[in-house]
């Protein structure tokens, strides 16, 4: 098997929720940046210079959404996305992704790449989720890539709480109340009324399981 590579945001390094990387069953060398959008993902992706024929995972555009939405708002986001650079009209796009991922493939001479789209239990941010999913499967096609649908582990029988982070702060006091524990993330998600997230976008345990299965699934397909 190829070595594998997952780059992604916060949810691939697990620091908030519960790392889905504790449950995979595939080897995997994984980067998450907290915080990062896609663009800033494949720019991580190409710095680190993966090694010839790898094969990359790409997990990310929950940030993209979120930076989206939430950039509206005065309670500590404004100001962070000032700090990273993002833009309040941040839009996700998808010509500039589908030449930086090109361009990658052929600098390393990958030989596959998956994206996973984006997963996120709160309604209150479905249109925006939709949109980035929907480039996300535009960029796929553009760049022979195949998805791994994360977003189909939401189950739309399954009613959970709108809870988003009000703020940064927020999101480093979960972190420090959990720190790796599955108890005290299934307490969090169950106060807010969330059933596969701690707080609407980072996996509580059972999120982290689910997350790992599609991974493995994907790459079991891929190569048998």
């Amino acid at each position: 098997m190829d070595d594998i590579y997952i780059f992604g945001d916060s949810i691939s390094r697990g620091h908030y929720g519960i790392a889905y990387s504790d449950f995979l069953k595939n080897k995997a060398v994984i980067r998450g940046y907290d915080g990062a959008t896609l663009k800033q993902i494949l720019s991580y992706a190409f710095v680190k210079k993966i090694p010839f024929g790898s094969t990359l995972v790409i997990q990310g555009g929950a940030n993209d959404v979120l930076y989206d939405y939430l950039s509206s708002y005065e309670n500590g986001w404004t100001s962070f996305l000032a700090r990273r650079g993002i833009r309040q009209d941040h839009v996700l796009d998808e010509d500039e992704l589908i030449d930086s991922l090109t361009s990658l493939r052929e600098n390393r001479k990958l030989n596959h790449i998956f994206l996973c789209n984006v997963m996120i239990e709160s309604p209150l941010v479905y249109s925006y989720v939709g949109s980035v999913n929907e480039s996300i499967r535009k960029i796929a096609q553009a760049c022979d890539a195949s998805i791994i649908d994360l977003s189909s582990l939401i189950d739309s029988t399954v009613k959970t709480g709108s809870y988003l982070p009000e703020s940064p702060v927020q999101l480093e006091k979960d972190a420090s109340y959990i720190d790796g524990d599955p108890e005290r993330s299934e307490k969090l998600s169950t106060e807010r009324s969330l059933f596969l997230s701690i707080d609407g976008i980072h996996p509580n345990k059972r999120g982290a399981v689910m997350i790992a299965d599609k991974i493995d699934n994907a790459l079991g397909r891929y190569f048998s």
